[in-house]
Formats: structure tokens, C-alpha cells, sequence
């Protein structure tokens, strides 16, 4: 045995010795099944291709062959390509490789000419040349697409389908589309997420807006999509042109419909104004993705479901997800600093929704807004879950951001909806010295019936820090339950929960420690204007607060009895008073200055719909306003 293996290694070192050019199959004494293509004619043509497939065995091409028609090489056989040799495809012709033929070269190219070569089930984007990479990958996706539709056909039934990416460096000016249907389970894979792996970069002369677009299929029959994408990076260029460095769906309205979550995992995003951008589609598993920016404006992951009717975005878990959406000084990120998010959920249109999101331990970093939830002009958004292990960072540590909170969900306009908001067992902090807000906010326009509003908001275990302004806020909220630990300071004037308007069926567990003076809560809870049947159930406030609960006289059926303080070096101070909701108009709103910072108003012809610009009147617009001590801004 071992003088086999000895005489094995010498034959194989002779080879390696004796050839200083590329490895043959004759170099190991290949049997007489291999033959040379040039055993069939002179010259590489549709005839000789013709005659070497009907042979039946393993056929080296080590010359450039010339495909003048469409041509189909049938057969279990192999083609053997040597650098050098391939096939160049006529014009508005194809080579079709089919009944199992497999092709077997290295990373160089061996398909040329403006034809189409299909039939290879899993072909490197490498064998159709670097001039155009975009297109490479292109042609090896097409060619593994057509495969998988006649599988059984043109390959057998146990081959996997897909791009064989490899490790190294891909450039691309233009959008690469991968359709998956239903016969065509698509594996889009390369090496490794990380430096020395699979890189996809934008060029500078970059034209499109995503670098990659996974695209549902237009026929409600081939939507029973299967895909496995990932092990790569994804960068955009300096110029920041391309929009989405991975977008999921069409602007159609057509949808992924599968039976089982497909996979997207194990990819790093970088300098992206969106990392993702999900328009249609259901049941996706996202896993071990790492996210940053140094665009002014970026956003981790933005759900958009498009304007058709029925369109939708949901039922997916995400694990593992990391996002730094402003990395850089203080200046490259405030440039743009009120647009960055962690996620973005939007949905805008009639008849349009989001539904079934569950994020687990996603790590945030410096946002404007981490995760923001906004339903406008009759859209819906119901069922997500932020929880255990999910951490928050807003803070303003190495020259963060502008930040706006941590979880911001507003409905605007009649008939929009969101409910069933599920946060538990994470950490968040918002303490941007430029944060001015409640870390967290719960708001809609209007009284939350008929189906209509903010419903259902549950908060369980939730850490909350924020230095510079309150926990939570809930305007026009039906169903909120809060169970939350404050561990840190808020300024004077700020309160730990604030229930306004006519936000009802509330459940308030606090335990609040750890705060010095003087940045203290002035209050515990504030209930006011038609706040109904609000319950505390024993709660520790501490030290952290001035007065323990304040309310309105106008609220009913509020029982606050179950807050107590714990003692305190610094005891309870005298209360400072409710903050009231201030003005219908700007024109009727106070002053604002230090004495007032913190006090919220509603006001209803506001034209600055940013958050953070200086409130205006003449507008239409209805805006949530608060005091930063010096004007009234728009929250």
C-alpha cells in the first residue's frame, strides 16, 4: 500500500517537474477515453463539436471553438477546457449543454461572442471574462436559471443549482438580477463575508439603483421561490450612486410566496445608503450580516412595501444583525444625521402592509432614529417583535449623531394602523447630547378607534437609559403595557412615562435606579388630558424622581397608587408641576425657553414635518412639537 501511494506521488511530481505550463489530463497517464477535440476535424466547428458529443467521452478543448448555430452537446460527458481554449457563440445563437454534459476549467474565460450559453448548473462567472463582470455573472446565472427549468432534461435531478462565486474581487456598473422560481433553486454564494473572501463592488461609472436585485417572479405559480444568497460583501462606491446595495421585490407588486424561509446570511454591507431594501416578498431568514456607512444618510434595513394594492412585506426573522449606519466624526455624520436608521418600516398606501417581523439580538449603533414604525395614508403594520439580546446604542460616544430615540412608532391619516408592537429583554440608550425626545413613542393622529391608530404596544424587561429627556411617550395609544428598568438620569422637566390624548387600557410595572442629582424626573408618570383606566402596579422610583406621579383632573379611572420612591439621599423634591399639552396653533404656543424645556405641544398648522426643524405656522401639517429650552421644535 504504501509504496502505491509513493509510486503515485512520484508519478504526479514528474508531471509537476516535466510541464511547466498548465496541468493536462494526458500528464497522468489519462486512459483512451480522453480525447482531444482536435481528433475530429482541423478546425473547432459546429461539425467537430457535433462529432466529439456523439463520441461519448471526456473531450479537451485546448482551442478556441467556433459555435456558428444553435447547438446542443448532449451526453454524461465531460468537456475539459485548458486555458486558451472555449467557445465563442455566435450572434443570436446558443450552446446548450444538456443530459448531464458538465464543462471543467479553471477561473479563466472560455465562453466569448454575443451568444447565449445555457445548460451549466453551476458555472464561475470567471468562464465569460472580466471585461464586464456585471455581465459575467450574469451569463452564469441565466445559464444555471435555464438548467433548473429543464432539469432532468439538461441535467440530472440531483444537481444543484447557481453561481459559483469565487474568492477575490467582483466590479460591477450595472444591476445584476437573480430570479429564483420555483424549478430553480438558486444558490448565490461565494467564499467568505470578510477581507480575502468575496468581495462585490459598485464601480465608479456605476448605472442603476441596487447593486443587487432579488426579484420575485411576475407569475403567481413560480413564486414558490427557493434561494440561498450570501457569504460575501456588498460596497457601494466613493460617489455613494448606487441607492440599495441589495433590493428584495419589484415595483409590480409581485411577491415571493414560498413555502419555507429562504436564506439570506453571512454578508457584509458596506458605505450603503440602504444595506437592504425589502419592497415585496415573505418568509426570508436574514443571519449574520454586518452593516456600515459612511454615507450621510443610511439606512440598515428599510421595509417599503411598493404602491400596489395587496403589496406586503413580513413573516421573516432576522438574527444576529449588526448596524452602524453613521460611522465616521461628528461632522460626516450630522451632515445627514436626522435621515440615518437602524430600521426603517414604512408603509404608505392603501390597501399595503407589514406584518410578522422578529428581530433577535440585532446590535445598533448611532442613529438618528433606531427603529422607527410609521403607517401613513391607510397602510397597516402589525406584529413585530424586538427581542432578547438586542442592544441600542444612541448615545453620542465618538461624535454620534443627532439622535431621536430608540423605537418610534406614529400612525398618520384615516385608516392606518399599527398594532401588536412587541419590545422585551433589551437594552436601549439614548443619550445624544443632541437628543431631544422620549427614547421611546407610541403616537397617532387621531383617537385610536374604529380600528384605526396605535393598539396593543407591549414593553417587557426593557433597560432604558437616556441622559437628556424622557422614557416613554404614548399619544392617542390604546393597549400599552411597560415594564421597564431605568438605570440612568433624565434632565429636570423630563418625565418617565407621559400618556397623552386619548390613550386608554394602560399597565405601568417601573423600577428606576441609579440616578445623582440634579438630573432627576421631575415625574414618575404623567397622565392628562382624556387618559383612561390607567394601572401602576408596585413600582420602585427611587431616587430618580422628584414626585413620584402627577395627572390630570380631566383623566378617569387612573390609579397610581402603586408608585412609592425608595429611599434617597436626595429625598423628593417639590413637584414642578404637569406639563400640559400646549396650542392648537404655533401662533398660541408660549415661550420656550429653560423654564419650559421639555414642555410637548400638539399643534395643528405646522409646516416643518422634519424631525427636529423649528416649528413654523401657515402649514397643514399636524406635528408633535416639544421645547429644547430655546425654540419649539418639531418631534
Amino acid at each position: 500500500m504504501k509504496r502505491a501511494l509513493l509510486a503515485g506521488a512520484a508519478t504526479i511530481a514528474g508531471a509537476l517537474s516535466a510541464h511547466a505550463r498548465d496541468l493536462r489530463l494526458e500528464d497522468f497517464g489519462a486512459p483512451s477515453a480522453i480525447a482531444s477535440i482536435s481528433a475530429f476535424g482541423a478546425t473547432c466547428d459546429d461539425a467537430a463539436l457535433t462529432a466529439a458529443a456523439a463520441a461519448g467521452r471526456t473531450i479537451i478543448i485546448d482551442r478556441m471553438c467556433a459555435v456558428s448555430n444553435d447547438l446542443a452537446l448532449s451526453g454524461m460527458m465531460m468537456w475539459f477546457v485548458e486555458r486558451g481554449g472555449g467557445f465563442r457563440v455566435a450572434n443570436r445563437k446558443a450552446l446548450t449543454f444538456a443530459d448531464g454534459a458538465t464543462v471543467v476549467a479553471g477561473p479563466y474565460q472560455i465562453f466569448s461572442g454575443p451568444g447565449a450559453v445555457r445548460g451549466l448548473a453551476f458555472p464561475k462567472p470567471e468562464w465569460w471574462g472580466d471585461a464586464d463582470q456585471a455581465a459575467s455573472v450574469q451569463a452564469a446565472h441565466d445559464s444555471a436559471k435555464f438548467a433548473a427549468l429543464h432539469r432532468g432534461v439538461l441535467t440530472p435531478r440531483n444537481t444543484k443549482y447557481g453561481v459559483d462565486l469565487g474568492c477575490g474581487f467582483y466590479t460591477f456598473a450595472r444591476t445584476i438580477a437573480l430570479s429564483p422560481v420555483t424549478w430553480f433553486p438558486l444558490q448565490f454564494t461565494g467564499c467568505a463575508a470578510a477581507l480575502g473572501g468575496t468581495r462585490i463592488m459598485a464601480s465608479e461609472t456605476f448605472e442603476g439603483d441596487a447593486l443587487v436585485d432579488l426579484v420575485a417572479p411576475s407569475s403567481a405559480s413560480e413564486q414558490n421561490a427557493s434561494f440561498d444568497v450570501g457569504q460575501f460583501q456588498l460596497v457601494n462606491n466613493s460617489a455613494y450612486s448606487v441607492t440599495s446595495l441589495l433590493r428584495i421585490g419589484k415595483d409590480d407588486g409581485t411577491s415571493f410566496n414560498p413555502t419555507q424561509q429562504n436564506r439570506i446570511h453571512d454578508i457584509d454591507f458596506e458605505n450603503f445608503v440602504n444595506a437592504i431594501e425589502w419592497r415585496n416578498g415573505r418568509l426570508i431568514e436574514f443571519r449574520r450580516i454586518g452593516m456600515f456607512s459612511t454615507a450621510p444618510r443610511a439606512y440598515c434595513l428599510n421595509i417599503d412595501p411598493t404602491s400596489s394594492a395587496g403589496s406586503f412585506v413580513g413573516d421573516a426573522d432576522f438574527y444576529q444583525m449588526n448596524c452602524t449606519p453613521c460611522r465616521g466624526t461628528m461632522a460626516s455624520c450630522s451632515t445627514g444625521g436626522s435621515y440615518t436608521r437602524n430600521i426603517w418600516i414604512k408603509a404608505d398606501h392603501a390597501g399595503t402592509g407589514v406584518a410578522g417581523l422578529r428581530f433577535h439580538a440585532w446590535i445598533g449603533y448611532y442613529s438618528a432614529k433606531n427603529v422607527e414604525i410609521a403607517a401613513s395614508n391607510g397602510a397597516a403594520i402589525s406584529d413585530i417583535w424586538i427581542e432578547t439580546g438586542s442592544q441600542f446604542d444612541g448615545h453620542g460616544e465618538e461624535g454620534g449623531p443627532v439622535n431621536g430615540g430608540i423605537v418610534e412608532a406614529t400612525a398618520t391619516g384615516t385608516g392606518s394602523i399599527i398594532q401588536n408592537i412587541n419590545i422585551g429583554n433589551i437594552y436601549a440608550r439614548a443619550s445624544s447630547p443632541k437628543h431631544i425626545g422620549s427614547a421611546f413613542t407610541f403616537s397617532a393622529d387621531a383617537d385610536a378607534a374604529a380600528g384605526a391608530g396605535v393598539n396593543s404596544i407591549s414593553m417587557e424587561g426593557t433597560w432604558i437609559a437616556n441622559d437628556s429627556a424622557g422614557g416613554v411617550l404614548a399619544h392617542n395609544v390604546r393597549g400599552l403595557k411597560i415594564d421597564a428598568i431605568f438605570a440612568s438620569s433624565g434632565f429636570v422637566g423630563q418625565t418617565a412615562v407621559r400618556l397623552e390624548g386619548s390613550t386608554s387600557d394602560v399597565t405601568i410595572h417601573l423600577d428606576m435606579q441609579y440616578c445623582l442629582a440634579p438630573y432627576l424626573y421631575d415625574h414618575a408618570v404623567v397622565a392628562q388630558d382624556t387618559v383612561s383606566n390607567v394601572k401602576v402596579s408596585p413600582s420602585a422610583v427611587s431616587g430618580c424622581v422628584r414626585t413620584p406621579s402627577s395627572n390630570s383632573s380631566r383623566g378617569t379611572g387612573i390609579d397610581l397608587s402603586g408608585l412609592w420612591p425608595r429611599s434617597s439621599a436626595d429625598g423628593p423634591s417639590e413637584a414642578k408641576g404637569l406639563a400640559m399639552l400646549l396650542g392648537s396653533t404655533v401662533g398660541s404656543l408660549p415661550g420656550c425657553n429653560s423654564s419650559a424645556l421639555g414642555q410637548i405641544a400638539y399643534v395643528t398648522d405646522a409646516s416643518a414635518a422634519i424631525w427636529g426643524a423649528r416649528v413654523a405656522g401657515g402649514g397643514s401639517t399636524k406635528t408633535l412639537a416639544i421645547c429644547n429650552g430655546t425654540n419649539w421644535v418639531a418631534r
